[in-house]
């Protein structure tokens, strides 16, 4: 599903530019955002409220919050931290700020979804109404 709604998202970047070198520079450019806003380098709940709605658009969000729910969603100790305290799957997702819940996983799948068929869509009404030419 990630590869689906990202692929969707790159198709449509590049539809709206009339060159494909401006192409790659722009689905770059979105794919570093999409990585930055997307939990990789910055928790959700660290991005400055301004950004927030990046972290929504951003299709690399739900399949690394997924990613990490199921690895994590469990009462398995992975260590203990420096106050003493042992520390399992449950807490480090608390930390990230990432739900617990199993529905939420399949939620993540199904925006994923409603992004590959929004872009997809996006990239239909470019195309059908775009009077650019390719070089």
């Amino acid at each position: 599903m990630s590869l689906l709604s990202t692929n969707s998202s790159v198709v449509f970047v590049s539809s709206v530019v009339p060159n494909y070198i401006l192409g790659y520079a722009a689905v770059i450019a979105f794919t570093a955002l999409f990585f930055l806003f997307g939990g990789y380098f910055l928790n959700s709940h660290d991005i400055p409220i301004y950004w927030r709605w990046m972290n929504k658009i951003s299709t690399m969000t739900y399949s690394y919050e997924g990613l990490l729910m199921n690895q994590y969603q469990t009462s398995d100790p992975f260590g203990i931290n420096p106050a003493g305290q042992i520390v399992n799957g449950t807490t480090i997702l608390k930390s990230l700020g990432i739900s617990t819940d199993e529905s939420k996983k399949w939620e993540n799948v199904l925006v994923m979804l409603g992004w590959a068929v929004l872009y997809r869509i996006f990239f239909y009404i470019v195309l059908r109404f775009s009077k650019n030419q390719r070089s």
